[in-house]
This record gives C-alpha cells, sequence and structure tokens, in this order.
C-alpha cells in the first residue's frame, strides 16, 4: 500500500464542474501586497487565539494545532505560526479531496471535509484535517485547513492509538477481524 501522491496530472481529474478562480492581479504593488500578506497572517493568528479560547480541549490549549490558507489548487499561500508540520499534508488532503469527491458528491460553497487518514495527508492517525473552499462569485477561489491533534478518538486502547491494530483501517470494535478471531481462538485452546 502506498500513500497518495497526486501526479503531474491531477487536475485532470476534478470535475468539470468545479470551475477555478483564475483572475490575478499583475500590478499589484508592493505595499498593497505587505498589507495583504500581514492580513492572511493576522486571520490565521486569530483563527488558532479562537480556538484555543474556545475548544475545550487540553491538546488545543497547549497549541498542537494549525491553519493554513491555499490556494485553489492546493498549494500554501499561508501557514500560521502553530505547531506547522499539522498542516504539512493539508495540499495533499484537498487535492485527494478534489479528485475523489468534485465529481460524486460534489464541493460547493459552506462544505467541510475532516480527514485522519495518514495514507492521505494527515500527519499520523490521531491528527485530524478539516478543509473547506471558499468559492467568490461561484468559482473556487481558495481553501482554508485546520489541523489539530485529538488526545482520544476513541479505540480499543485508551487515548485511540493501538499500536498492536492489524491495520490502519481496523474499527475499534471490530471484534471479527481475522487476527482477533485466531487470537480468541488461541486463548480457548490454552485455556483448555
Amino acid at each position: 500500500m502506498h500513500s497518495y501522491q497526486p501526479s503531474a496530472d491531477w487536475l485532470t481529474r476534478v470535475s468539470d464542474s468545479i470551475v477555478f478562480h483564475r483572475e490575478v492581479d499583475d500590478d499589484l504593488d508592493p505595499v498593497t501586497y505587505e498589507v495583504i500578506r500581514n492580513r492572511l497572517w493576522s486571520s490565521n493568528v486569530a483563527h488558532g487565539e479562537t480556538l484555543t479560547r474556545i475548544s475545550g480541549s487540553p491538546v488545543f490549549q497547549a497549541l498542537d494545532f494549525n491553519m493554513c490558507i491555499m490556494t485553489e489548487e492546493a498549494e500554501v499561500v499561508m501557514n500560521a505560526p502553530f505547531i506547522l508540520y499539522l498542516d504539512g499534508g493539508a495540499p495533499l488532503m484537498v487535492r485527494y479531496i478534489m479528485e475523489t469527491f468534485s465529481d460524486d458528491l460534489g464541493i460547493h460553497e459552506g462544505d467541510i471535509f475532516l480527514g485522519s487518514d495518514p495514507w492521505i495527508g494527515a500527519c499520523h492517525q490521531m491528527d485530524v484535517l478539516i478543509s473547506a473552499p471558499v468559492f467568490v462569485d461561484g468559482k473556487l477561489f481558495a481553501w482554508v485547513t485546520n489541523g489539530g491533534h485529538q488526545y482520544d478518538l476513541g479505540g480499543i486502547v485508551p487515548g485511540g492509538w493501538p499500536q498492536n491494530a492489524p491495520e490502519r483501517l481496523q474499527r475499534p470494535d471490530d471484534h471479527h477481524s481475522d487476527q482477533a478471531r485466531r487470537a480468541r481462538q488461541s486463548c480457548a485452546r490454552t485455556s483448555s
């Protein structure tokens, strides 16, 4: 099994129903550029401060999260100054979302996508990446993401990160997996 790696032609697999915002201001002066850059930075910092105040999570209180703003094609424009690696997979996750869901489910204004698969874009299974498209005049303009560590997502062990799970998609209540069945049979044989 290999992790998701978008090929050079990944955009060809995005549904034609997604219209990208392609307008660019080629005459952007340095002062305006700096004003926009600082506004994006401040937006990310304010986002983080808001999460810290309202989350109720000791993990988020410790600033174990990060957010970023990306272009319509999932190129990073601005990262926040928190735990940077938590958004390291954001471009991969967003490109996967566009390739996989733009046709079937569609990508619409107001959608929010949540993923925790380390083979696609989360750093490990205890990290959750939330991604939302931003539309301007009906065109996909940008993506905003928030990656955060969760101290327990549920599972067969406290903390939700079983080191002995036979596969990454094992459900916490999967008592009928082949490995669990073999373990139960082995225990039954040794206790007889």
